[in-house]
């Protein structure tokens, strides 16, 4: 029997509801929802393989009646360490998180390349980055927006433009 565990990032403890400002909450909840629904639509594809074991990574916030297959971090436990800890008792692991911050990145690392279900290091190094995204595919001669640094404003007044961060999501006003 082959173990797979399958920890996505919100529902798994990645962000704890009670720390969210109230105009963040309803944002969060629906990125929860959105986040059940990828997580369990892995698992419920990896459990209809024969042969297959699947585990899944829950938190203290979801209810589960007693239902098995699931597992949450230990009180206290850093993200870092439950991701790390579960690994190490299963075949492989396939992980949903942001890249922002290098999270993505740390998890890859808790996790290890042998259990690793996923891309490589680098490609998650690249994507982790907008312009290291734009910088990969215009080597391929692929069209990507170019991206602008702020010391380099100027050359851009009178056109327009969106500014967004290079490691994360969403824009700046």
């Amino acid at each position: 029997m082959t173990k797979i565990f399958v920890f996505e990032y919100l529902t798994g403890g990645g962000i704890d509801p009670d720390a969210a400002g109230a105009g963040s909450l309803a944002d969060l909840s629906a990125l929860i929802v959105e986040g059940r629904v990828m997580r369990d639509a892995i698992a419920a594809d990896l459990r209809a393989l024969p042969g297959i074991d699947v585990t899944v990574a829950s938190s203290r916030f979801e209810q589960l009646d007693g239902a098995s297959g699931y597992v949450r971090a230990h009180p206290g436990e850093s993200l870092i360490r439950f991701v790390a800890r579960v690994a190490r008792e299963h075949d492989y692991a396939c992980i949903v998180a942001p890249e922002c911050d290098g999270l993505l990145l740390k998890l890859y690392d808790a996790v290890g390349q042998a259990r690793w279900l996923g891309c490589a290091k680098e490609a998650i190094r690249a994507a982790s980055s907008k312009s290291a995204t734009a910088a990969c595919l215009a080597a391929r001669s692929i069209a990507a927006t170019r991206a602008l640094e702020p010391e380099n404003a100027a050359a851009a007044i009178g056109r327009r433009w969106v500014v967004k961060p290079d490691d994360g999501a969403g824009g700046l006003d």
